[in-house]
């Protein structure tokens, strides 16, 4: 915890060994190998990825204006005057229009998340006495993530106390990257992980504020599961939120993002949940072929979720309309091999649920 809290945007402009998630050869250091045991067997309902709350991306946004904004590698960062978890910072530069584009220090302050199978993971006995390897995925979709958007000269003193990405100084401009979700999606070596993309289109939705009309939005909802089971029970969910066309309101929040759990009904629609208790879109169908399309209502929450719940003043419905984008496979990324134990330890297996040995 020490080191997670040491890690702030100073000391990530100085650091050097970072994985870049969109080249091949870097990502695949996360790829080291691990391994289980007999007393690894059990059933698992939870998966969770940990991660740096600074990090650093190398991009060009075209804004609507006709310029285009450059990320820097600039090393001066403006706070919001808070500390521990609630600290965030943004990253001042005189002028984000000259080129080229540099590797730019970010902060966000969200480090982790959990994601609740739909169907619990299962090591058995059998996995044991076969040495049956698995694999993790760690799933994400950086795909028209990065944006850019005009804000006023003074941002750091007029943006409420949340600070966000790569601020120009000057002409008033900022380049913001989203909370990422990573989504850790867990097989057999031998099955084919999936992943059936939507494109939900949330007309009308008016942001953080609630205030007005709203501006539309795109939601790209990706679902993975395993193409060996008949069932195509979701293992994993990520949500990123993109600008369309009709888009007016710059924002950086998804209001369909903080998926954690998801739950199958008899009728095989799907509930996509915040939590155990509180849903954010009830009854939604899986589309059996491309270009197919559907409707549904999202119950977003726009304010803090206590105890399992939304206080009824934040809670904003939306209508919105969606489309099957596409199916694919998704390559695997982490192998999981079974290792025997040593012979000191008990050969009793447990038949309670733990946390895998990754």
């Amino acid at each position: 915890m020490e080191a997670y809290n040491e890690f702030l945007p100073a000391k990530a402009a100085e650091f050097t060994d970072w994985i870049d998630f969109l080249n091949p050869t870097s990502a695949a250091k996360l790829a080291s190998k691990a391994t289980y045991d007999s007393t690894s067997v059990g059933s698992y309902e939870a998966v969770i990825v940990n991660f740096y709350r600074a990090f650093k991306i190398k991009a060009e946004v075209a804004m609507n204006d006709g310029k285009t904004l450059y990320t820097k590698a600039t090393k001066n960062f403006t706070s919001n005057g808070k500390s521990g978890l609630d600290v965030t910072y943004t990253n001042v530069n005189a002028d984000l229009t000259v080129a080229p584009a540099e590797e730019a220090t970010l902060f966000l302050p969200n480090g982790g998340k959990t994601f609740y199978l739909q169907s619990p993971f299962q090591i058995t006995a059998d996995d044991v006495a076969k040495k049956t390897a698995f694999k993790m995925v760690l799933a994400y979709d950086p795909s028209n993530s990065i944006k850019g958007k005009s804000v006023a000269t003074n941002y750091p003193t007029s943006s409420g106390g949340f600070l966000e990405g790569q601020f120009d100084s000057t002409n008033g401009y900022l380049i913001t990257a989203p909370f990422m979700e990573f989504s850790p999606v867990l097989a057999r070596t031998t099955e084919t992980i999936m992943r059936e993309t939507y494109d939900i289109s949330l007309e009308g939705f008016a942001g953080m504020d609630n205030t007005d009309a709203g501006s539309p939005y795109t939601v790209r909802l990706s679902l993975y599961y395993v193409n060996e089971d008949a069932t195509k029970a979701i293992r994993g969910v990520t949500s990123t939120l993109v600008y369309n066309e009709d888009t007016t309101q710059t924002i950086n929040f998804n209001p369909l993002g903080g998926i954690k759990r998801v739950a199958t009904g008899t009728d095989k629609t799907v509930d996509f949940l915040y939590n155990s208790k509180l849903s954010l879109i009830k009854d939604f169908k899986r589309l059996a072929a491309v270009g197919e399309t559907g409707t549904g209502t999202a119950t977003i929450c726009m304010g803090a979720i206590d105890a399992g719940t939304c206080a009824s003043q934040n809670v904003r419905s939306v209508d919105f309309t969606y489309s099957l984008a596409n199916v694919g496979n998704v390559d695997a990324a982490v192998s999981i091999d079974y290792k025997p134990l040593p012979t000191v330890v008990p050969s009793v297996v447990p038949t309670v649920a733990g946390t895998p040995a990754m």
